[in-house]
């Protein structure tokens, strides 16, 4: 009896150490970046909800199919069906919020972000299993203290790849990034030597003039070209620079096919080009549009 109890104990244990690791491990991810999302605080208590359930689902999943209890099979596919219900939420949710945006994030950027918290519950999963696995392997080779040791280094550094691996690319990674010069030739507006638009009324010339912004994205390959040249990238980058500096009237983005470069003009509420190179610069390429280089 005692030595079952102690089983028992151990199990519980190992079980409580793995649903740790996920949660930790998928609290770490979630932090507010230069998107401020998901929202504080309940974007937080829903996200750390649902990664804590992943959490437990991996760690309670080894131990039930060792006591020969074939229901945990079943559990993790309800899991996976509610990260499912996750990624649809957050998809619903931003549509939602895009009716009221200065400029819309577009459906390509919000297939992406929605997808970004269904995979980082996964990763919560897949660390809690693997702490578990870990921990019942170690256990017969070495002592209980140093496998525990060993274990939570293996996961910091599983958390470590795998959460690099999900990160992505961005804007710097495929473009360079400069300011350019804003001017009229009549009523044609251009950004250095690019055409933008064709703006007669003489108040908006003005107000360009003295509150816009003028910059060149200038792709590294011809990859890189096929990437920004995107309507759903190019969308992503607008609703970024105008959501955290204001719209005030204007932006547009014009494609120069011949050399590949993409002039974007806007009128923020806050003028500050090296925070607009800033913005633009993290912007993530969107999944749907990532190539090998």
């Amino acid at each position: 009896m005692e030595s079952n109890s102690s089983l028992e104990l151990e199990m519980l244990m190992n079980i409580v150490i793995a649903t740790l690791a996920g949660f930790i491990s998928r609290w770490n991810l979630l932090r507010v970046d230069f998107r401020q999302y998901p929202t504080y605080p309940n974007g937080y208590l829903i996200h750390l909800t649902v990664g804590f359930i992943a959490s437990a689902a991996g760690a309670i999943a080894v131990p039930a199919l060792l006591s020969k209890n074939f229901t945990a099979v079943t559990f993790l596919l309800l899991s996976i069906q509610q990260f499912r219900d996750v990624r649809k939420m957050e998809k619903s949710s931003l549509e939602e919020l895009d009716k009221n945006a200065y400029f819309p994030r577009g459906a390509s950027y919000i297939d992406g972000i929605a997808k970004t918290f269904e995979s980082r519950n996964y990763l919560a999963m897949i660390i809690s299993l693997t702490t578990v696995v870990l921990l019942l392997l170690l256990k017969g080779v070495l002592g209980k203290v140093i496998s525990i040791g060993l274990t939570l280094v293996a996961i910091v550094l599983l958390h470590y790849f795998v959460s690099r691996f999900l990160k992505g690319h961005s804007i710097k990674d495929a473009t360079d990034i400069e300011i350019a010069k804003i001017s009229f030739k009549d009523s044609d507006l251009y950004v250095e030597d690019i055409f933008v638009s064709n703006i007669e009324d003489e108040k908006t010339k003005k107000r360009i003039l003295e509150g816009g912004i003028g910059i060149i994205l200038k792709p590294k390959g011809k990859n890189q070209v096929i990437q920004v040249h995107n309507t759903g990238q190019q969308q992503a980058i607008k609703h970024e620079c105008s959501r955290l500096l204001g719209l005030e009237n204007y932006i547009e983005s014009v494609n120069d096919l011949e050399r590949g470069w993409i002039a974007i003009c806007i009128v923020p509420i806050r003028k500050e080009p090296n925070s607009l190179i800033e913005i633009i610069e993290n912007v993530p390429l969107l999944e749907v549009m990532r190539k090998q280089a």
